[in-house]
């Protein structure tokens, strides 16, 4: 998030979504990472009001940048648009069909006047071990972070089925090589939607997740040039 004005936190956000293959299916990528968004939405809102709280009260918002390594399909977009509702909110991402759904999302939720949209590749992001001295070396002050858990107990709902069944998919798809067959087997028996014991039917499968946001504040720019 990159609000101007007496102070700017940054952050980071989930579900993670890094999307840089020729071979992704958009379509269906799109889905499960709307699907995904919706059932962290419990998160997304207390991230957001964590924000909130960290810019301090009477602060003054104009600009948000919803980048992270790509803004998805608008679901955090649209939180943040809702808690900062003075401030234009921008959704960057890479894939066109993403910035489609940010757009048409924004629409439903009476969001279009102040949520726009950009296309722009963006830059591969080395792994770094230490997140907050990467912050601190951009400038920013206060680093700190939280965690928020998303704790949907046995028995789950249709939706939360189907964004687990989709992820599984992408694990049988893209680690295959690197799995045993019988991990593969189990996967298999998981995915297959006749199962008793696969993820769409069996009555003991929960979905726990722990997102963590690291956040900084860059003094506005009058303060800095008064350094």
């Amino acid at each position: 998030m990159n609000p101007h004005g007496d102070s700017r936190p940054g952050h980071g956000h989930g579900p993670g979504h890094g999307h840089h293959s020729a071979d992704i299916d958009w379509d269906v990528m799109a889905a499960h990472l709307e699907n995904g968004g919706e059932l962290q939405l419990p998160v997304l809102h207390r991230t957001a009001d964590r924000l909130g709280e960290l810019l301090g009260p009477g602060a003054e918002v104009r600009r948000i940048l919803d980048i992270d390594i790509g803004s998805g399909p608008g679901v955090m977009t649209c939180v943040l648009a809702e808690a900062f509702a003075g401030a234009e909110t921008v959704a960057v991402d890479g894939a066109p069909v993403l910035l489609e759904r940010t757009s048409a999302r924004a629409e439903r939720l009476g969001l279009g006047g102040r949520v726009t949209v950009r296309h722009a590749e963006l830059p591969g992001v080395p792994v770094v071990e230490d997140w907050p001295a990467m912050l601190r070396r951009a400038g920013l002050t206060g680093v700190g972070g939280f965690t928020y858990l998303l704790d949907l107990p046995a028995p789950l709902g249709g939706t939360a089925r189907t964004f687990l069944h989709a992820q599984l998919t992408r694990l049988r798809e893209n680690a295959s090589d690197l799995l045993t067959a019988d991990d593969l087997g189990t996967l298999d028996v998981l995915l297959d939607p006749e199962a008793e014991q696969g993820i769409l039917h069996r009555p003991d499968a929960f979905l726990l997740s722990a997102t963590t946001v690291l956040t900084g504040v860059r003094a506005a720019d009058d303060e800095r040039r008064a350094r």
